[in-house]
């Protein structure tokens, strides 16, 4: 696709889509932050701090616990290379990922890599939220 026609699929009428918008401005739907999951518990949350410049593709998070449980096994090994470890989206709580590249920094801060919303599960949430704001349920 050349860069004209990509620009204008891009492009709704009167210029960028807002759901376009908004996706490339959260870093695709990363600064939005996640859910962290151990199995089928929830866990944590992760606050988006920072894009790592000097190692790439990693991006840089506030880890929050959410119970006391999790704050132990962080201590007992690497919890953060588990296959039960998954992300669900705090901007689309319909999708959920596993097997993302997560290491803990330091106390508190986590780097992942490999997490981001796919482009149409965040146009639909974009939609929903319009909706709900246009409604007068949810605030912009």
């Amino acid at each position: 696709m050349g860069r004209l026609k990509l620009f204008d699929w891009i492009r709704g009428e009167g210029g960028l889509a807002p759901w376009k918008s908004d996706y490339t401005g959260s870093d695709y739907g990363r600064k939005y932050g996640w859910w962290v999951y151990l199995e089928d518990d929830r866990v944590g949350v992760l606050d988006y701090r920072v894009w790592d410049w000097d190692s790439q593709f990693w991006h840089l998070y506030r880890f929050s616990s959410l119970c006391g449980d999790f704050d132990q096994l962080r201590l007992e090994g690497d919890i953060w290379a588990s296959e039960e470890i998954s992300l669900m989206s705090r901007y689309s709580p319909e999708f959920m990922t596993r097997g993302c590249l997560i290491s803990e920094r330091q106390e508190g801060l986590v780097a992942v890599r490999s997490a981001l919303i796919p482009e149409e599960v965040f146009r639909e949430a974009h939609q929903k939220y319009s909706a709900l704001v246009s409604e007068g349920v949810a605030q912009s």
